[in-house]
């Protein structure tokens, strides 16, 4: 399981709550801005990626009573700059990967992210899937990225990558 999650940018290490059952899954922590763990993503990459299978789906995602929660925080410096918003766990830690701070909102439209995102003293970069849902999160970035047909942070190519984020990158 570390083997795939460094294949997909995740470097265990590097983050908080983060339980792996080798070979199984790996299950993610989303944290609120007061430090508190509000819910978990579990990530089971053998299992099918719809969900209508109920827990045992791919990516199982479940948040307490108020939702409000993301994953990515340990790449955020509370003193600004740009801050992406993505969709997901492992679009997130691309960019993190790269230096860049981002957190997922595990959601192409978090209208319940909306306030609590909105106080950040960050320039916010929506950066969108490249599919009709993926443009719902421009509404909350201050700029905005629209990746190519079918594509996310996750997918891209080295060189893609590198031709949209590269004026990003220190």
């Amino acid at each position: 399981m570390r083997e795939h999650l460094l294949s997909r940018w995740f470097d265990p290490d590097r983050y908080s709550g983060v339980w792996i059952e080798e070979g199984v899954s790996a299950t993610f922590a989303m944290w609120n801005f007061s430090g508190q763990m509000v819910g978990y993503q579990k990530y089971e990459p053998g299992a099918p990626r719809l969900h209508n299978n109920g827990e045992h789906t791919r990516y199982h995602t479940w948040f307490g009573e108020n939702k409000v929660g993301v994953w990515g925080l340990e790449s955020v410096d509370w003193r600004g700059g740009d801050l992406f918003l993505v969709e997901g766990v492992f679009d997130s830690c691309r960019l993190s990967w790269h230096g860049l701070q981002s957190i997922a909102v595990l959601s192409n439209d978090p209208k319940h992210l909306r306030n609590w995102i909105s106080v950040l003293p960050h320039k916010l970069i929506a950066v969108c899937d490249g599919d009709s849902a993926g443009k719902k999160l421009a509404k909350y970035g201050n700029e905005v990225i629209y990746l190519p047909e079918k594509e996310d942070v996750g997918s891209l190519s080295d060189e893609q990558f590198n031709l949209i984020f590269g004026k990003f990158l220190r």
